[in-house]
């Protein structure tokens, strides 16, 4: 049964409502959270899960696998399912969007969502909103030694988790996010706590307290990673906001220093920065996709003021700019285990004034 709708404000940038438990859980740090509006009108984008999307279909015209709705502005998408598998969405490309999806295609495997995924067809769209007023998620943790901010990014599975609050309960370090951190073009690191993929390593080196409950989740968790290896990894999803309190997190800082993570011999290296622009630029497309999303990407075919090139071009701009603000930027090789001698590398890198 779905939820009931709630309300949250994204930095004065964003209002979202949904009635989504996934989306719910991911911005649950900003509920009852009120913003100063932030450069210009506030984005809107509602959020709604139905059954069934009643949707005439003969209003509209066929593009490829979708249908649009020019009068509505509406890209409709469905499956031929004997049961309800539906997306739509109307107003991408103005300050009030309104995504509809039937609960059937939430619960879908990915294979079988015809090439959409309704988890990234959300969290592209909320970004294109970010990047009208200026700012970026990155794909990296990020931790504040006193009023150094530092972001360290990587590809998933290299570490970012693992430092970043190896770090914060060490209390070397305060945490902004171990996931996405959200920056603007003048080098200011915003926290986005949100859920937090925790490893059985992560856990027992960074000494977190779980329950009885994630303790069974996390033993079906490895049971499904050592049958399907391919598909599954062991992790158990939890609130990072639960695990430290209000004086062990950091709410913004300004950007000092960047780290590129790897696995391998430890030690620091320092890196130029239009080297550091490259990576950072690849890191984030990869993450956010919005250029090569199957939905978006028809939408901007069929609407000449809505340019995924341009937003592409645009967040390029702002990591340019953010990488720029930043004093330094490094690739830390690391290899887990011994986080004495880790924490004390990093703090001796990164930590000083």
């Amino acid at each position: 049964m779905a939820r009931l709708f709630k309300e949250y404000d994204f930095y004065g940038m964003v209002q979202v409502k949904t009635n989504i438990p996934e989306l719910q859980d991911f911005f649950s740090f900003f509920e009852g959270k009120e913003f100063p509006v932030q450069s210009g009108k506030r984005a809107r984008i509602n959020v709604e899960q139905q059954y069934r999307l009643n949707i005439d279909i003969s209003a509209y015209s066929r593009v490829g696998d979708f249908l649009y709705h020019p009068q509505t502005d509406t890209l409709y998408f469905e499956l031929p399912y004997p049961f309800p598998v539906q997306v739509m969405a109307s107003g991408i490309a103005s300050d009030n969007v309104t995504i509809m999806v039937s609960s059937t295609f939430l619960k879908l495997p990915t294979v079988m969502r015809g090439g959409i995924n309704f988890t990234y067809l959300f969290r592209e769209i909320f970004l294109l909103k970010l990047i009208n007023r200026g700012c970026l998620f990155l794909h990296g943790a990020s931790v504040a030694f006193a009023n150094n901010g530092v972001v360290m990014t990587a590809f998933a599975n290299t570490g970012k988790t693992y430092l970043s609050f190896g770090l914060a309960k060490s209390g070397l370090a305060r945490m902004l996010a171990d996931e996405y951190t959200v920056i603007n073009e003048q080098g200011l690191m915003r926290a986005f706590p949100g859920m937090s993929a925790l490893s059985p390593q992560t856990i027992k080196e960074c000494a977190i307290e779980i329950t009885g409950k994630e303790q069974f989740i996390m033993w079906l968790c490895q049971l499904r990673s050592f049958l399907m290896p391919f598909l599954f990894e062991p992790v158990i999803w939890v609130h990072a906001t639960r695990i430290f309190s209000e004086n062990a997190r950091c709410p913004e800082v300004q950007a000092r220093y960047l780290v590129f993570l790897q696995r391998g011999k430890a030690g620091f290296s320092k890196m130029d920065k239009r080297e550091a622009f490259k990576k950072l630029v690849l890191l984030t497309e990869n993450e956010f996709p919005c250029a090569t999303n199957y939905f978006l990407q028809v939408y901007s075919f069929l609407r000449a003021d809505f340019d995924l090139i341009e937003y592409q071009l645009r967040a390029q701009s702002i990591i340019k700019y953010f990488v720029e603000k930043t004093q330094d930027t490094f690739t830390f090789s690391f290899t887990p285990g011994n986080t004495e001698k880790l924490y004390s590398t990093i703090r001796e890198h990164l930590g000083g004034e």
